[in-house]
């Protein structure tokens, strides 16, 4: 009698292997989820077609076509989370400033993980995109944090940060 596996939904900026800090956080472990029960799907937002034009200088209506995509796709993702028994976000659901989709999740009661590795609460921006920088918000880390049921980091100041605004950090 085989056990139904768990669905795992990862929602990630980057297809696999792009990212080295995808590859770090979650990537590596893919093959030891999948060998242990978890059925692992990967929604990212930029393939590769789209790589260039998101970090480029300008084409902005480039970016705007992959805001577009980007936004659709999750859209599709929230329409089939209730195959899923958790999500897991690495950094965010979505590039904007805003929360939508990390809301959206919550309101559904699908647990979820957030993973991140870096100070990306700061007002930090790509040379390529400094001209978009007022899309970002430094307090979206903070409300992704409280939303979620499991907060993972990889160092001590991380776990600081998280820790003001939910418990159950690793």
């Amino acid at each position: 009698m085989s056990k139904e596996k768990k669905k795992i939904l990862f929602l990630v900026a980057h297809r696999l292997g792009r990212s080295p800090g995808q590859r770090f956080r979650f990537e590596q472990y893919l093959d030891y989820l999948g060998q242990n029960g978890f059925e692992c799907h990967i929604s990212n937002l930029i393939d590769e077609r789209d790589d260039a034009d998101f970090y480029a200088k300008g084409k902005y209506l480039a970016k705007f076509r992959i805001f577009i995509k980007s936004f659709w796709r999750r859209l599709q993702d929230l329409r089939r989370l209730k195959e899923y028994h958790a999500v897991f976000l690495y950094r965010e659901a979505f590039m904007l400033g805003n929360i939508f989709f990390e809301k959206a999740i919550h309101r559904r009661h699908v647990p979820m993980i957030l993973d991140f590795d870096d100070s990306i609460w700061l007002h930090d921006v790509s040379i390529g995109n400094k001209n978009l920088g007022w899309l970002k918000d430094p307090l979206k880390t903070e409300k992704i944090i409280r939303l979620c049921d499991l907060v993972i980091v990889c160092n001590q100041y991380l776990a600081d940060y998280a820790l003001r605004y939910n418990p159950n950090v690793h």
